[in-house]
């Protein structure tokens, strides 16, 4: 995969994996092992574009939200920023990239969203952090990421897995993937749970125990220019039982539809 493509390739994964924008110790830097002259960026690489995004929520009364967002993009040998998502890479060498990730993400609501959710606790959004580790085979791209609350609002933590591969379709790529997250108690109860005071006639307390969703979806990459690029992603989660059974959760199936355009300096 050529460099054009391949970074077109790692923005649509980056930007799809946000949802809404949508701990380990650390080696020292001088332990982490330095890309090789073959992998890392020959410069600093900038890139600038747009985010739309279609998402429907899980919550009674809350249907699918469109939003607009700006895209910024750079990177060197040791960083890597793709728009909510920030990365320090510490081994970046064939085919193996591991890096330290801190991520945004929009998973809150508001209780004003919904009259539903009248009397409930504001849920905040988060930046998660933790670790990524991909594996970059010819077949596929194999993918664990580790994240853990880092604005402490949730206290929560979640893991994933996803394998995707690379087809063409003419002058279209096509990234078909499957994936597996899995989400702690402490996650499901905060943004799932009802506590005792937020309980209602028709809401009874709830609290979770821990989630495991999987997730399809494909993503269409197309090259305008060299430096010019788009992409549309769709994908639908299905959420584990004990998401399923909160009193402030209506639907099994949460679908997603994004599109960006990306350019590159």
């Amino acid at each position: 995969m050529n460099t054009p493509h391949r970074l077109t390739l790692a923005l649509a994964l980056s930007l799809a994996a946000t949802g809404a924008w949508a701990q380990s110790a650390a080696p020292a830097a001088s332990t982490a092992s330095a890309p090789s002259a073959a992998t890392r960026p020959a410069s600093d690489s900038f890139g600038a574009g747009v985010l739309v995004t279609s998402e429907w929520r899980p919550y009674r009364g809350v249907g699918s939200e469109a939003q607009v967002f700006p895209v910024l993009q750079y990177e060197n040998a040791w960083i890597d920023i793709w728009g909510p998502v920030i990365d320090l890479k510490l081994h970046d060498d064939g085919p193996l990239l591991a890096v330290l990730r801190a991520r945004y993400i929009g998973s809150g609501y508001d209780a004003g969203d919904s009259p539903e959710l009248a009397g409930m606790q504001d849920r905040k959004n988060s930046v998660w952090l933790g670790t990524k580790l991909q594996w970059r085979a010819s077949v596929a791209h194999l993918t664990a990421e580790w994240l853990a609350d880092g604005s402490g609002h949730s206290k929560g933590q979640q893991l994933s897995l996803k394998v995707e591969t690379l087809m063409h379709a003419g002058p279209v790529r096509i990234a078909p993937r499957v994936g597996l997250q899995w989400l702690d108690a402490k996650y499901v109860n905060y943004y799932y749970g009802v506590s005792a005071s937020e309980a209602r006639a028709g809401r009874a307390a709830y609290q979770g125990k821990s989630a495991l969703n999987p997730e399809i979806g494909a993503r269409f990459l197309y090259s305008i220019t060299p430096a010019q690029s788009t992409f549309l992603d769709v994908s639908a989660t299905a959420l584990a039982s004990s998401i399923k059974r909160s009193p402030i959760v209506e639907r099994s199936w949460v679908p997603a539809v994004r599109a960006g355009y990306v350019y590159r300096f």
